[in-house]
């Protein structure tokens, strides 16, 4: 018999509700592991089994040191940024860093968060919207 192996995700996420939230949609489907800060973060990504980091960047000051103290020790990691405003001059300083992110802003439904993930993963190559 054939064992599944989830794939690792990392999680900074501060906000205990949208933690558990978060634990709630996304168990099923992947092992994850919860860091308070990059340090955590930056350990366990070496792991091979990482894919992505789930990144809260509601401080973008914070949310960027973040990103490139990440990023400058694993460049090839995928960041999902989670966030209730993203001003373009965030993202410009993001795209400067690395271009293996996408966004998702909060307020979101599971689905929503399971869709873009499996688009950002690969998973899928699009989705068909309804026409209304």
């Amino acid at each position: 018999m054939a064992h599944f192996i989830k794939n690792a995700v990392l999680i900074f996420e501060p906000n205990e509700g949208l933690k558990e939230s978060l634990k709630l949609i996304l168990e099923d489907e992947y092992e994850l592991i919860f860091v308070n800060d990059v340090k955590e973060a930056q350990v366990h990504a070496s792991s091979e089994k990482v894919e992505l980091l789930i990144l809260n960047v509601d401080d973008p000051v914070e949310g960027l040191k973040f990103i490139r103290q990440i990023n400058k020790s694993h460049p090839r990691l995928k960041l999902f940024l989670l966030s209730t405003n993203f001003e373009d001059s965030f993202l410009r300083s993001v795209r400067d860093i690395t271009i293996r992110f996408n966004i998702l802003e909060k307020p979101f439904s599971p689905n929503q968060l399971k869709t873009w993930l499996d688009i950002f993963r690969g998973k899928i190559k699009s989705i068909n919207l309804p026409i209304a």
